[in-house]
């Protein structure tokens, strides 16, 4: 539902069924806003899922790139960082808050790595990227968000993504992956930077699109 001051999409990924906690909390906050939300989900995300197709799916959302802020969580930093990557020369987002977020295969990676990353994701993990126009496609706005009693996805993922995205990087204790199990009701860090990024340029009605994992 597009209102005037634009969208939020929230997409719901690998194995969470629903949106957590803090992603309706995030939800509700820009709906007061004036912003017009939709829900979307990963594609094929209850096994095995397609990056290519959820890249797809986050294209046909985003109509206004220069007017989008990503929030993508835990998988779908992956579907972000493609999707930013293959944007054509010019075209830019507002900005990123990755929270959770993991691209990099490693062998010492908590188990989501050793199962679930390098066989259901295997798709997902890719290091050598354009990590530079993936900056330059979110105008270099990126925010990076991780909790560090993460048990699903080592913290050094984030550490390593924010170093290769000149990242803003936001430590969190005591909230782990921010999935349901953890009951996380709600991340301040996301909503700061989503207004940050937000109220940079009011050219044209802003959208949000938000991904989980």
């Amino acid at each position: 539902m597009a209102t005037e001051r634009g969208e939020l999409v929230i997409g719901i990924g690998f194995r969470a069924g629903e949106a957590h906690t803090w992603q309706v909390a995030l939800k509700e906050d820009f709906l007061r806003r004036g912003y017009g939300v939709e829900v979307t989900k990963l594609q094929n995300a209850d096994y095995r899922p397609d990056l290519s197709a959820s890249v797809a799916m986050l294209s046909d959302k985003i109509r206004h790139p220069e007017n989008t802020v990503l929030v993508a969580h835990s998988a779908s930093v992956s579907v972000g960082l493609e999707f930013a990557e293959r944007l054509p020369d010019g075209i830019k987002l507002r900005g990123l808050v990755a929270v959770s977020g993991f691209t990099k295969e490693e062998k010492d990676f908590h188990f989501l790595s050793y199962y679930y990353g390098n066989y259901l994701l295997g798709g997902f993990l890719k290091e050598n990227r354009d990590w530079g126009k993936i900056r330059e496609s979110f105008n270099g706005n990126i925010t990076v968000i991780h909790s560090n009693d993460d048990i699903w996805v080592n913290p050094e993922q984030s550490r390593w993504l924010a170093k290769n995205l000149n990242a803003v990087t936001r430590w969190k204790d005591n909230i782990g992956h921010a999935d349901r199990l953890e009951g996380v009701r709600a991340i301040p860090e996301v909503h700061e930077a989503v207004e940050n990024y937000f109220s940079l340029r009011k050219e044209r009605p802003a959208k949000m699109t938000v991904l989980t994992k």
